[in-house]
């Protein structure tokens, strides 16, 4: 085919006619594990591949989750990574705050942990918190956490929330965007629906 395009721009080199034609590209090879990744590139990369989640470093899926969130109208803080008290990110919308806590793990999340979060939140002040995980959450955790006005979310549901937030960022918020929620269907996309 390079051969047909050297004919017809007169005896080109390769790079002439992938000028030419447009062909260029580069590719990037990113590492994951290092935490001063562009947001953009990580959100962007797990939209694609959430199933290697795991492999993003854990202190860059704290502040993932916390641009995620900003993209839904909240004020984000994220604290230290180290003595941050159990609160990983700080939510605030209007006069309420939610301490979040983030754990980017393969394991499922137990019942002391949310305990612990429990804990966190009443020393730091707060009255409603969030716990964000890659994986699943273990019976038990949710009683608790309904009690406490704790909301769980787990690996798929934070995947759907990324994949909106997504839509949100990338400048199509003028399409309601509860109607493209109507059109998942089980992880489907129905080609005719709109």
């Amino acid at each position: 085919m390079v051969e047909n395009f050297r004919k017809i721009l007169g005896g080109g080199s390769v790079a002439n006619v992938e000028c030419f034609f447009g062909l260029n590209g580069s590719l990037k090879n990113l590492d994951y594990n290092k935490s001063d990744l562009p947001l953009s590139e990580v959100r962007n990369y797990l939209v694609r591949n959430y199933e290697n989640r795991f492999d993003v470093n854990p202190r860059l899926f704290e502040k993932l989750v916390a641009d995620v969130y900003k993209d839904f109208g909240y004020d984000t803080i994220c604290s230290g990574y180290t003595n941050d008290g159990g609160i990983d990110v700080v939510l605030r919308n209007n006069n309420s705050t939610i301490g979040v806590q983030v754990k980017r793990s393969k394991n499922k999340i137990k019942l002391e942990q949310i305990r612990s979060l429990l804990g966190a939140l009443i020393i730091n002040g707060h009255k409603n918190g969030m716990f964000v995980c890659s994986s699943d959450f273990q019976k038990g955790t949710y009683a608790i956490a309904e009690r406490f006005s704790i909301e769980l979310i787990n690996g798929n549901r934070f995947y759907g929330q990324l994949k909106e937030a997504q839509i949100i960022r990338n400048k199509l918020s003028d399409i309601d965007v509860t109607a493209i929620r109507n059109l998942y269907y089980d992880d489907c996309y129905p080609m005719n629906s709109l």
